[in-house]
């Protein structure tokens, strides 16, 4: 039958006594352990420091698609309750790139007829979406579609 122990029994320190320990043994041990928890705490430390970059990248990516959805969002029903104001973009972007010599300008066609006082000639395109426009210049073209205008908010936001 085992022997009954009080609490008090129980929790009194144990003296144990090394067998055929020196105090230069006992020491080296200690140092020993000492140099293993310094090197397991750099280690969870560089642990702890890869995760928050990792987090901390994760995070960044995942704020910067949350701010590109919210600007789709607020951009589409903004466009719903008033036009994209076409005339107004293909002229600032005419008087801002004059001295590239601007030949024409393509946009959806219903969205012609409000470019009807416009210096160069507007043709009809098809393929665009309305509120988009391309300004043809001798030297190529300037898109000033909603996704360019889109993304060039964009990328002022991520900087």
């Amino acid at each position: 039958m085992p022997e009954f122990l009080s609490l008090a029994q129980i929790l009194q320190p144990v003296e144990r006594v090394p067998e055929q320990a020196t105090i230069a043994d006992e020491t080296s041990v200690v140092e020993d352990n000492r140099a293993a928890v310094y090197i397991d705490d750099e280690d969870y430390l560089r642990e702890i420091r890869f995760f928050h970059a990792h987090l901390r990248e994760r995070l960044d990516i995942a704020v910067e698609t949350l701010l590109c959805e919210i600007s789709r969002e607020v951009l589409a029903r903004e466009l719903l309750l008033a036009p994209v104001e076409i005339a107004a973009i293909v002229s600032d972007a005419l008087a801002r790139y004059r001295q590239l010599d601007p030949l024409r300008v393509r946009v959806h066609p219903e969205d012609a007829a409000a470019l009807s006082g416009c210096d160069v000639p507007v043709f009809s395109d098809e393929a665009l979406d309305r509120g988009d426009a391309f300004v043809d210049l001798r030297g190529g073209s300037m898109d000033l579609s909603l996704q360019t205008r889109l993304d060039d908010v964009t990328l002022v936001v991520r900087s």
